[in-house]
This record gives structure tokens, C-alpha cells and sequence, in this order.
């Protein structure tokens, strides 16, 4: 019954002529970007291994069960830029998504820490075989390893470690783009 409820039609339209297409290029036409005249640039980066010292259950399709052995470890890493006025900072994680859960509880731990940083960006490699436990409510617990506050908080906690690297190593820079 639950198959059946769910099937819906391809649209095999083209892009362009989609309403989501439609709506967001009239959003970014509308969208009001804010250059910088200042003449300085900083960038940092800095990287943290999040892999717990205990095993953890892996995401993927199906519940997998912890982890036996660490072939290759998890990182989060962070890129910081700033042009003396706003820094933004990107954060990279060897995990299947960011869910919005810890987005939050990531950009709570900023404020509490007052890190100079005016916007996030969360990225990630979107891994099959990585760690589960940060994903909250029914379907974290079917396919994504639940939702365990150790694991939420290694990470959250090797975040803020990788931020404060990439922060202390902000150095002179330059950025270029061509059309």
C-alpha cells in the first residue's frame, strides 16, 4: 500500500521549462548581492579528525550495524574567508548530509563561543560507508544509525576545532575569477 501511495510521474520536461526553474532563476534575478571594495582578503583552513574511538552504526540504505574496523578516518574540515568586514566559513564533512539538527546545534556552539563568523555553509561528501548517530527521528533510526548526543557532540566539538584552526591561520590572500 505504501508503494502504491507513493508513485508519482516523471517529468520529463525540460529544465527550463519546470515551475522550480521558473521560480528560482526569478529569485536570483532578484537577489541583491553585495560587492567589497576593501583590498585585503584572509583565508584559512584547518581540518579535525571526528572519527569516534568506539564504533558506531554507518548510514547507507539499510540498517548496517556499527562498524568493525577504520580503514580510512573522518575529517571535518573548514575553509575560512573574510574580507575584513564579514567572514564566511565552509564547512566539509565526510558524512552522508548535514542534517538540519546539527547545522543547528553546530551554529548554536558559534554564537556560545562568539567565533567571528557571519555565515556557514555546510557541505558534504555524501558518503555511503561513514558514520550514522546524528540523524534524529524515525527515519535516522531505520537507515542512519538514530541519533546518539556522543556522536552529535564529537562533532560539534572537532567543528569548532577545525573553525578555530582555520580562524588562527587567516592570512593575506588573493581571489580571482575569470568569465
Amino acid at each position: 500500500m505504501v508503494a502504491i501511495s507513493t508513485l508519482t510521474r516523471v517529468d520529463r520536461s525540460p529544465i527550463e521549462e519546470q515551475e522550480f526553474y521558473k521560480e528560482t532563476i526569478a529569485d536570483l534575478e532578484q537577489l541583491q548581492l553585495q560587492g567589497s571594495e576593501t583590498s585585503v582578503w584572509l583565508a584559512g583552513w584547518g581540518k579535525s579528525n571526528m572519527t569516534p574511538d568506539e564504533p558506531v552504526e554507518l548510514v547507507g540504505y539499510a540498517p548496517r550495524g556499527n562498524y568493525e574496523f577504520v580503514q580510512d578516518s573522518s575529517f571535518v574540515k573548514a575553509l575560512a574567508l573574510s574580507n575584513g568586514e564579514t567572514t564566511v566559513a565552509w564547512l566539509n564533512y565526510e558524512l552522508l548530509i548535514v542534517h538540519p539538527q546539527l547545522a543547528k546545534e553546530i551554529q548554536s556552539e558559534i554564537r556560545k563561543q562568539s567565533l567571528p563568523i557571519d555565515q556557514v555553509v555546510f557541505t558534504a561528501t555524501h558518503t555511503h560507508a561513514g558514520m550514522g548517530g546524528y540523524m534524529p527521528g524515525p527515519l535516522g533510526e531505520i537507515a542512519f544509525g538514530g541519533y546518539q548526543e556522543e556522536t552529535v557532540e564529537l562533532i560539534v566539538n572537532k567543528t569548532l576545532t577545525a573553525l578555530n584552526q582555520a580562524l588562527a591561520t587567516q592570512d593575506s590572500t588573493t581571489i580571482q575569477y575569470k568569465k
